[in-house]
């Protein structure tokens, strides 16, 4: 896998926010960003594609274009083994945290062409429609319902408990798909591992005909982990891989936390 450090961003004059450029030589991924908050961040639009807000560590109170969820997060660091939090970031979404002390991460892929429409309503269908004032819901115009606004295509949505799934591991590993196929993202899949000291895992991404087409996988430990044949160490700070396969994933020293992202088009076949 081709290696991509992460470098601060000369519009954070902060230098909280770092960017890792997986997106060059990519035809699927964008560019992923950290941002160490402390306090509120300022609100920021979010990749011209499909992103996933994952909180690393701290709590947050998270605003996601017309949604709220506050005081969230599980995790003291990146590295406690913990269910994620996440929110899913609809292309060209603002966001913003208040009230916020710990990392955030913001991954991102482009968003496949979406399926051609036959009628308007199908149009219509991809967004909440005559939002009823404190209920959560819209009119979804396909269904003749209502149904929570965040279920829409177009809507960022918080990723509950109930929507993530624990994937079999061996011992000393966590693993977590927080984004999974049937999710409404039509080509973003996330999954995130976590492994103790001395711990391997070769996770199997989920896979839909080609789909994945692309593998990007994010790493931060408190030792010496492994990515393939690649070393990362805790001096180097979060690093990011892309590649179209997923490798080993090691733990070598200290406690790791692997997040990995899948890219392509779930549609295809």
């Amino acid at each position: 896998m081709q290696r991509v450090p992460y470098a601060a961003t000369g519009e954070d004059p902060t230098g909280r926010t770092s960017t890792a450029r997986v997106d060059e030589g990519s035809e699927r991924f964008l560019p992923f960003t950290r941002v160490e908050v402390d306090g509120d961040s300022d609100p920021t639009p979010s990749p011209d594609g499909e992103g996933l807000l994952l909180v690393l560590g701290g709590t947050h109170d998270l605003y996601a274009g017309s949604g709220s969820w506050i005081r969230r997060g599980l995790r003291t660091t990146p590295l406690d083994a913990k269910r994620p939090v996440a929110v899913f970031l609809p292309p060209r979404t603002r966001w913003q945290s208040q009230n916020g002390a710990g990392p955030i991460l913001i991954v991102a892929a482009r968003q496949p062409e979406l399926p051609a429409v036959e009628t308007p309503r199908e149009e219509l269908g991809r967004k909440p429609l005559l939002a009823l004032a404190g209920s959560g819901k819209a009119f979804d115009p396909m269904s003749g319902t209502w149904k929570p606004s965040e279920a829409f295509l177009t809507s960022s949505e918080a990723i509950l408990p109930r929507r993530i799934e624990s994937i079999p591991a061996p011992a000393g590993v966590t693993h977590h798909r927080v984004l999974g196929l049937d999710y409404k993202a039509l080509g973003l899949c996330v999954d995130e591992v976590h492994a103790e000291t001395g711990c391997a895992v070769r996770p199997e991404p989920p896979t839909r005909g080609p789909y994945p087409s692309e593998v990007a996988i994010h790493v931060e430990t408190e030792g010496e982990a492994q990515v393939g044949d690649a070393v990362v160490r805790a001096e180097d700070g979060p690093v990011a891989f892309r590649g179209s396969e997923v490798p080993e994933l090691r733990a070598v020293a200290g406690r790791t936390v692997f997040v990995l992202v899948y890219a392509g088009d779930k549609g295809s076949s």
